[in-house]
């Protein structure tokens, strides 16, 4: 995928923790950015509020697994027909 790239500074311990989180989660940094900008801009907001950030894994998995089918080429029908 292209695609602008950012980079950001993070302290070390932070980055790790939130890996740790993400590795559990089958989640990659950059999805997990990509899921963060994806609802800033869906809900034009920002919300701080602690329930706003609980999201469940179910609704991770679903964005990646939808990221991911995005991604992967497409595979053709095997089976011929007459």
């Amino acid at each position: 995928m292209e695609g602008a790239a950012i980079y950001s500074r993070i302290d070390p311990e932070t980055k790790q923790k939130a890996e740790t989180i993400l590795h559990r989660l089958g989640m990659s940094p950059t999805e997990a950015i990509r899921m963060f900008f994806s609802s800033l801009y869906l809900s034009n907001s920002l919300e701080c509020r602690g329930k706003d950030y609980a999201i469940g894994q179910r609704d991770i998995l679903s964005f990646v697994s939808a990221r991911k089918a995005q991604t992967q080429p497409q595979q053709e029908n095997s089976i011929t027909r007459p």
